[in-house]
């Protein structure tokens, strides 16, 4: 007998915790409440609705505190993590830019040809004695030699003024180009290191990296956000979409299968099918032909070309994202019930669009899990 009563206790004990989720955590309380009714309602749902029902989210600074292409690009740089033959190097650097004597944008009448120029004398001195060489010297002595402290500044000064001058379709295809020689696998194993490494950061900080006066650009200081965050609350979040019969999607303007290295590892706990993630796709070092640039516009054409139609041509229940990259796809869908938007700190339109939010959107305001929200140069 009293192992039937503490058997229905459990049961009814779980049943309870399945009705009202997302009990725990920082949310805010009127975030927790949207949430939690979507949930409930989604539950209750027969079949049909709960075939119909879906999710989608932007990943980086939504799901993700952080970029996980800059911090992926941030580990190429500090641990020389790069394929591009030497031969290659200056080409690759420049295959994207569309003028490349062109003062970029905050840096001071300096062109990608002269970034490029300093950039390529580093990467010949690295690789000899790194990158490519057959046995490595030391990275740490490498890391004191005024060729690395060079190349760090100069190669993420000129991925930042690339984006800032050319635009957004521009810089991301730039900072693709970085894993040129490296193919789909060793990709997503790159960006798994980086995202542990950047997990178990004790804090998410900025650093500046500063280059000695040498070659054409002579001295260039670049800012640099370190650091990622996954909460147990985004996290918790997933599950109980998914556990209610709301399927969870991510629509993200980083390149697809770095989103999904980390977003369909179950190491990371988010678990997501791979079919699940879509980003950027990338062909030959260009945007993959008749598929569109997800983000902006280009993520409300994924969702109605490739998701929607999974559950019978509806419009997704939640869409989360933080930047104006994900504006247009939280304002397309008359069928939204909840558009949860992460508060960044933006001082731009998006910024506007936060402080100004009214139902149905709600406003995450406050640190989850005392991970700070930082605000990102990129609208993804």
């Amino acid at each position: 007998m009293k192992r039937i009563l503490l058997l229905l206790f459990l049961l009814a004990f779980a049943a309870s915790c399945r009705q009202a989720p997302l009990q725990g955590g920082d949310w805010n309380p009127p975030v927790r409440e949207a949430l939690q009714a979507l949930i409930r309602t989604a539950a209750a749902g027969d079949d049909v609705s709960r075939a119909r029902s879906y999710a989608v989210f932007d990943f980086d600074n939504t799901t993700l505190i952080g970029d996980i292409e800059l911090e992926t690009l941030a580990y190429q740089i500090t641990h020389l993590r790069f394929s591009i033959p030497p031969d290659a190097f200056y080409r690759t650097l420049l295959a994207c830019v569309p003028n490349i004597d062109a003062p970029l944008e905050g840096l001071d009448a300096v062109s990608a040809r002269m970034l490029a120029t300093d950039l390529l004398n580093d990467y010949l001195y690295l690789y000899d004695h790194y990158i490519g060489a057959a046995e490595k010297e030391d990275l740490d002595a490498i890391r004191k030699t005024p060729d690395y402290a060079d190349f760090r500044a100069k190669l993420w000064a000129l991925s930042a003024a690339v984006d800032a001058t050319f635009g957004y379709d521009v810089g991301c295809l730039w900072i693709l180009r970085m894993y040129d020689g490296m193919d789909k696998r060793e990709i997503a194993a790159l960006v798994r290191e980086a995202a542990v490494a950047g997990l178990e950061r004790p804090r998410i900080d900025t650093e500046t990296w500063t280059s000695p006066d040498l070659g054409e650009a002579g001295v260039v200081r670049a800012t640099v956000s370190l650091g990622l965050g996954l909460t147990p609350e985004m996290k918790e979040l997933y599950r109980a979409l998914q556990e209610s019969g709301i399927t969870v999607y991510i629509c993200s303007a980083s390149m697809e299968e770095v989103v999904a290295a980390v977003a369909c590892d179950p190491a990371f706990g988010l678990e997501l099918p791979r079919e699940r993630v879509y980003g950027l796709r990338i062909s030959g070092g260009q945007y993959a032909p008749g598929y569109p640039h997800s983000h902006h516009e280009g993520k409300v054409e994924v969702i109605r070309k490739y998701i929607a139609p999974r559950h019978g041509g509806a419009d997704p229940l939640l869409v989360a994202g933080d930047s104006e990259g994900d504006y247009d796809m939280l304002t397309a869908f008359d069928g939204m019930q909840v558009g949860l938007l992460l508060n960044c700190g933006r001082k731009d339109d998006f910024g506007r669009f936060v402080e100004e939010a009214r139902p149905p959107y709600v406003v995450q305001g406050r640190d989850l899990s005392r991970k700070q929200y930082l605000r990102s140069d990129k609208s993804k």
